[in-house]
């Protein structure tokens, strides 16, 4: 698991002296649930409203092609921080940011729910993560 930045082990709590806890998440690019819309609309539209095998596949392969980056275990804050991001910008559900990205504006304290800088999505915005999510989205029309 990535831990976004060195001194994050506040949200982690030890219980004995080899365990470590901490609740963790997927973060993912959600065009991949994009994908999965077109393509099950697809399928309803086409007599095909009980989930195939291949189908499923196919959707899978897809999600993968278009997401910006592979499917990662982060702490709950962090993915957080990602959709209070996306508030802030208004951005589409469809566009995540990326580790890197969250790196770059979350505020981390002891024991507390991680914060955004609520300067620093603006900046991120021209990152190229999100132009290409918009060549992936001009892609679809």
């Amino acid at each position: 698991m990535p831990l976004l930045l060195a001194n994050q082990t506040s949200d982690i709590s030890s219980r004995e002296e080899r365990t470590i806890l901490a609740k963790c998440v997927i973060h993912y690019d959600h065009i991949g649930d994009v994908v999965e819309e077109a393509f099950n609309a697809e399928f309803v539209a086409a007599g095909t409203d009980t989930e195939q095998v291949e189908g499923r596949k196919l959707i899978d392969h897809m999600r993968s092609a278009f997401a910006a980056y592979d499917a990662v275990l982060v702490c709950e804050d962090c993915n957080n921080a990602d959709t209070a991001a996306k508030k802030v910008l208004a951005v589409p559900r469809e566009f995540s940011f990326s580790i890197s990205q969250i790196r770059g504006f979350i505020q981390v304290k002891n024991h507390q729910p991680h914060s955004i800088n609520l300067q620093a999505p603006r900046m991120l915005g021209r990152l190229p993560s999100q132009r290409s999510y918009c060549v992936r989205e001009s892609s679809k029309q």
